[in-house]
């Protein structure tokens, strides 16, 4: 239905450049993502298609807990109009799918430093424990280098950033108390993949397609 809508000039999908294919929806597991121009015809067409398909499957969509999503430049008496027709509220951003962010700003940094905040938390409940060598580097292997992992399989992260995280994690290799004087006794590019931006490299070269 919404690919007839569009078809016939009902809604008019997202182009993400010139020449590109239109984009009127994305399903995914539990989630529907629909778009469309700002205005009452396209937002009617698509109140109307979410009630063809209540009727036809028996299935009640909670309004409330969908939401509206709007580009920077609508106006704000439009984005309240919009939002009473269908009676669902609108939010500013559309938050993280599956832990991820689904908008990318300019300053990917801001954007990613949630990654360094919760390596710095793992690092700092760390530090109150005695650890040799060897279980400093289980930890840092299993756990603090595979919290950026999962990120890094679909976003470039900024250097400075994997900078910040290797940071920390030496600091956390070559010294366990806050008040002891942490040497670097080698760099810690040196150590491969298991520094950060070895492993953004490692997954640059090994995954061709990342955002």
């Amino acid at each position: 239905m919404l690919r007839h809508a569009e078809s016939r000039g009902a809604i008019q999908g997202l182009r993400i450049c010139r020449g590109a294919p239109s984009i009127s929806h994305l399903l995914f597991v539990d989630d529907t993502l629909v778009f469309c121009k700002a205005k009452r015809r396209e937002l009617q067409a698509i109140g109307d298609i979410l009630d063809d398909y209540r009727k036809a499957s028996g299935q009640l969509i909670n309004l409330q807990k969908s939401s509206m999503f709007f580009s920077k430049n609508t106006g704000a008496d439009l984005k309240r109009a919009l939002s009473s027709n269908l009676v669902i509220p609108v939010r500013t951003d559309l938050g993280k799918y599956l832990g991820l962010p689904t908008e990318v700003g300019k300053s990917k940094t801001e954007m990613f430093n949630y990654i360094k905040e919760r390596v710095l938390q793992k690092l700092a409940g760390w530090k109150e424990k005695i650890l040799n060598q060897a279980g400093k580097e289980v930890l840092l292997k299993s756990v603090a280098l595979a919290l950026p992992t999962y990120a890094m399989m679909c976003f470039k992260l900024p250097k400075g950033l994997c900078h910040q995280i290797e940071s920390a994690m030496a600091s956390f290799w070559w010294g366990q108390k806050n008040n002891e004087r942490k040497i670097h006794c080698m760099k810690w590019s040196r150590f491969g993949e298991q520094s950060v931006l070895g492993l953004a490299e490692y997954l640059g070269r090994k995954e061709g397609l990342r955002g």
